[in-house]
């Protein structure tokens, strides 16, 4: 091959290639990869279930579902910058449980994800229907780069009542996992968040083994 045409399909790979911010290079059109069996639920999630007619486990590679947490219930994704992502869900009698894991293009990407979900539960904070209402919650927590616990919950006549979410979301570099629980929830208390607080930091330490994170 010439030097001439060498140059050209060395312009072709250039041209087809994204510089991700901290040195990650991805081509046009892939996003990088998260391995299979990378998310802390995966492996019971691929695996039968013993009442397949009560609960349901879904794996997604989907970048363009909402986030687990979606404080306004929101039909469509309000985040930018996604290049790879993974969901999981579990359902079962009035419960569901979710895990998600997203890498963004860039820390910034990430960072703006998560205030935009910290903006979603200032602006629907509560949402009224006679002597019923929702509201919204969100704490900072340690862990990872950043991370806050998120808590929506119904009431009825200004007490609790049966519904509610409980999530923990994390942004470590540029990936952002999540880990909820919906169920029959009353009172929030501090261990309604004990499995979700385990899973954000186990995997805000493991996210730093994708090179595509930039940690």
């Amino acid at each position: 091959m010439t030097s001439k045409a060498l140059r050209a399909v060395a312009g072709v790979a250039v041209a087809g290639a994204v510089v991700l911010s901290g040195g990650t290079v991805a081509f046009a059109g892939t996003a990088p990869a998260i391995p299979t069996g990378f998310l802390l639920h995966e492996k019971t999630a691929r695996e039968p279930v013993k009442y397949p007619d009560e609960e349901k486990w879904t794996i997604s590679e989907s970048r363009t579902l909402n986030l687990v947490v979606n404080p306004c219930r929101l039909k469509s994704p309000r985040d930018k910058g996604r290049v790879a992502m993974r969901t999981i869900g579990h359902t079962a009698p009035e419960h569901y449980s979710g895990e998600q894991v997203v890498i963004y293009r860039s820390r910034a990407a990430a960072k703006a994800a998560m205030a935009s979900l910290r903006a979603q539960v200032v602006r629907c904070v509560h949402a009224a229907e006679g002597s019923f209402v929702t509201r919204a919650y969100a704490t900072s927590v340690s862990v990872g780069d950043q991370a806050f616990r998120f808590a929506r919950q119904n009431y009825f006549e200004s007490k609790p009542a049966i519904g509610g979410d409980r999530a923990v979301v994390v942004r470590k570099a540029r990936a952002v996992a999540i880990y909820t629980v919906s169920g029959e929830y009353g009172r929030i208390r501090p261990t309604d968040y004990t499995r979700q607080l385990a899973g954000a930091r186990t995997m805000a330490a493991k996210l730093c083994s994708l090179p595509a994170t930039g940690c």
